[in-house]
């Protein structure tokens, strides 16, 4: 033992080590690592790639129920709505117009062709707006213009017959009283005759009897010939006519006095 190093008791027990502390070593004890070796280079982690965007599945299955006061979280993605349902495709035979079309068919035979029409034109539309081919409104359009303008040339034909017919009539009714208008003339001239021996030479002859004398409502002309009233004609002594028209210019009715003729005319005086 050295003189100065104390004398170490053996019965005192040994101090437990402390905890070493690190030991503080002189700058220039430490090796300088800037000056030796050059400053590294910063590096950073590659950067991911952003992944490509999915359009998120709706679920099928009904939201759970949140507890009373828990708030839901929003999704990241907004939810899409729900594609709308199809509806289902019309049944093939399915016409509306298919009816209204039978309707026209029916009334342009029964003479309301008009009405046929116009229904006709409602069937094609109704039956077109569902992609029907719509024939029995077609049928329908069709038969009533068809009938329309047969009705129209028919009416036209039958007033053309009743005018014709009527026509005919009033030419009958016409002849009839100017044949009644000449026999009451020739009564009237004969018995001036078997006054006078002779016929009447003027209109104004016939006032000298009582009997021989025209009334007012028998139309005599003295000179041309119509067809609305009866002609008197003095032919010579003992002859005279008395004329009328008939349908035409041409169809003159003689009727002769005495010895006067019944198919030629006597020269007129005016």
């Amino acid at each position: 033992m050295g003189p100065s190093q104390e004398p170490q008791d053996f019965n005192k027990p040994a101090d437990l080590p402390d905890s070493p502390e690190p030991q503080q070593t002189s700058d220039s004890a430490q090796p300088n690592f800037t000056q030796s070796q050059p400053e590294p280079t910063p590096s950073f982690p590659p950067t991911p790639e952003p992944a490509a965007f999915t359009q998120p599945t709706p679920s099928t299955t009904p939201a759970e129920a949140q507890p009373f006061g828990q708030q839901t979280t929003p999704s990241a993605f907004p939810t899409p709505a729900a594609a709308p349902v199809n509806q289902a495709p019309a049944v093939q035979g399915e016409d509306p117009g298919h009816t209204l079309g039978i309707i026209s068919i029916v009334l342009s035979f029964f003479g309301l062709s008009l009405i046929g029409i116009i229904l006709g034109v409602v069937s094609r539309k109704k039956s077109k707006a569902v992609g029907a081919a719509g024939t029995l409104g077609t049928i329908g359009m069709i038969l009533g213009i068809v009938f329309t303008v047969i009705g129209v040339i028919a009416i036209g034909v039958l007033v053309a017959i009743t005018m014709t017919a009527y026509s005919g009539i009033q030419d009958r009714q016409q002849n009839s009283s100017l044949a009644a208008s000449a026999n009451r003339l020739e009564t009237k001239a004969e018995y001036y005759n078997a006054m006078s021996n002779d016929y009447p030479k003027t209109l104004e002859d016939f006032k000298k009897y009582p009997e021989s004398t025209l009334s007012e409502d028998l139309d005599v002309n003295s000179a041309i010939y119509t067809n609305t009233a009866v002609t008197y004609v003095y032919c010579g002594t003992g002859a005279a006519q008395i004329v009328y028209l008939g349908e035409t210019a041409d169809d003159k009715v003689i009727k002769g006095l005495g010895t006067a003729s019944s198919t030629q005319e006597c020269p007129r005086t005016f």
